[in-house]
């Protein structure tokens, strides 16, 4: 079965804003699910499984007209197991990235997230669930950078709503990446679909795309509509 396409969002806006087609962002992968009751989960453990989050994701869902909805705890009972197995969408939440890492990499959720994607389950990473989904996370620590290996369903790094300070810290965290030199910055209330033939495309807002090369720094705005490579060289738009 052929994957589909990975959507990433800054935040949870993207889940209740409609395109210029007046449909919601998820609404055409949704649309492509062939199980006719399709199951929806969602994965809280970055945020403590926060109930108010889970209200939101199961809003969103039923907009879409998506009703059979399950929070996945951190505690991962046979319930939460067997839901996930047959799962046809899964959102990872936004909170503490690290956090959220440390409990589906304990618990065993984050091998069945790969063999749900090669199945052709629809995945989603909202925030921290955005990041945990690309190749590292970084975490500042006594004033250093440390490097925390993320799920990898991405050739790239993630990083979301950064502010201008932050972004300036960009070619240290790729200096100090194992083998990915790329990163891809999604601003607030934007969003980034990666598709099966490796390429990326900015959703309601620009995104930042910074690749580093012979220890040079090369930042691109790739626009709304527009579909870019995300190979190993520098690249245009198409």
């Amino acid at each position: 079965m052929q994957t589909k396409p990975l959507f990433l969002f800054a935040d949870s806006q993207l889940l209740f804003i409609k395109n210029d087609r007046q449909e919601y962002y998820l609404q055409s992968a949704v649309n492509n699910i062939t199980n006719p009751d399709p199951s929806c989960a969602y994965i809280g453990a970055s945020n403590n499984d926060e109930p108010v989050f889970y209200e939101l994701f199961a809003a969103a869902m039923q907009n879409l007209g998506l009703r059979n909805c399950k929070k996945i705890s951190s505690s991962f009972d046979k319930d939460d197991r067997e839901f996930l197995d047959k799962a046809d969408l899964i959102l990872l939440a936004g909170g503490d990235t690290e956090l959220g890492l440390n409990i589906m990499k304990e618990n065993g959720i984050d091998g069945i997230l790969q063999r749900k994607y090669a199945e052709g389950c629809i995945l989603i990473g909202v925030s921290a669930g955005a990041i945990q989904l690309g190749w590292q996370s970084f975490k500042a620590t006594d004033e250093r950078m440390k490097a925390t290996e993320a799920f990898k369903f991405l050739p790239f790094i993630v990083l979301v709503h950064q502010d201008k300070d932050e972004v300036v810290k960009v070619e240290s965290l790729l200096k100090i990446s194992d083998t990915i030199k790329r990163a891809y910055e999604i601003p607030w209330g934007a969003g980034l679909i990666f598709h099966p033939d490796n390429t990326v495309e900015a959703i309601r807002k620009p995104i930042n795309e910074f690749i580093l090369k012979e220890d040079t720094l090369a930042h691109t705005l790739i626009f709304p509509g527009n579909f870019c490579a995300a190979g190993d060289s520098f690249n245009a738009c198409l």
